[in-house]
């Protein structure tokens, strides 16, 4: 009877023991998930509260240099770069300036200066629209044969021409690397211009007329206006990142 009782009493506590450790290990698994769904809990928060906070950015950089590649193929071509700058977001205004030099066989160089700049709206990361406006200026040197009244006679003067456009621009922007630090924009804008045209000559002299059949390519003394519509491709580099 008593080695009976005695089994019955450490099979009770064996009984016990296990209960115990089963229980106190159910308690750790449920601590563990405790913490580990307020640990989740605590970083959604706080990811949803950070990104909540953040606006959304159209461009994570504020300042762009621009390269004019257009400029080369234009009808004084030169050397041409800008700055660009992010006044808020989607809001921008750029500005170039551009040095020009061209010289043919047979006429004396001309040269000259460009200036643009532009106001734009970002309606999309990869588009927007701008209000620009253009003076350009070039001077020359030119020998050409001159009626001066009595007679014709070769003379050398110096021709200059002003052209001021303005008007709405369309245009877009593509990322060209992964870390989106080099852009190509290709615009277009539509507007209208004044065409000015002097040679210093005396009223009394004139120029022997050589305009062509769509443009009057001479220095005659003259002010026209003209609608205009060009497009501008250029290579744009990101500087400084926003705060």
């Amino acid at each position: 009877m008593q080695p009976l009782t005695s089994t019955l009493i450490i099979a009770l506590m064996s009984l016990m023991t296990l209960g115990y450790g089963q229980s106190l290990q159910t308690d750790t698994l449920v601590n563990e998930r405790i913490h580990r769904d307020t640990v989740v809990n605590s970083t959604q928060h706080y990811t949803e509260q950070r990104f909540a906070d953040k606006p959304i950015r159209y461009f994570e950089y504020s300042q762009f240099g621009t390269f004019s590649l257009s400029a080369f193929i234009n009808t004084t071509p030169g050397l041409q770069g800008g700055y660009e700058y992010l006044l808020i977001d989607r809001l921008s205004v750029a500005g170039e300036l551009g040095l020009l030099y061209f010289q043919q066989q047979g006429i004396q160089p001309r040269y000259g200066v460009r200036l643009k700049g532009d106001l734009r709206y970002y309606i999309r990361p990869k588009f927007f629209l701008a209000l620009e406006i253009v003076y350009k200026r070039t001077v020359s040197q030119v020998r050409d044969w001159v009626d001066v009244g009595t007679h014709q006679q070769l003379l050398t003067y110096r021709g200059k021409r002003r052209f001021i456009y303005g008007g709405p621009k369309l245009g877009f922007v593509l990322p060209l690397d992964r870390d989106r630090r080099f852009y190509l924009e290709i615009a277009t804008t539509v507007g209208i211009g004044e065409y000015q045209v002097s040679n210093g000559l005396p009223p009394q002299f004139s120029l022997i007329d050589r305009r062509g059949f769509f443009w009057d390519n001479s220095y005659r003394s003259r002010t026209e206006i003209y609608p205009i519509m060009t497009t501008s491709i250029k290579i744009k580099y990101n500087f400084g990142k926003r705060e």
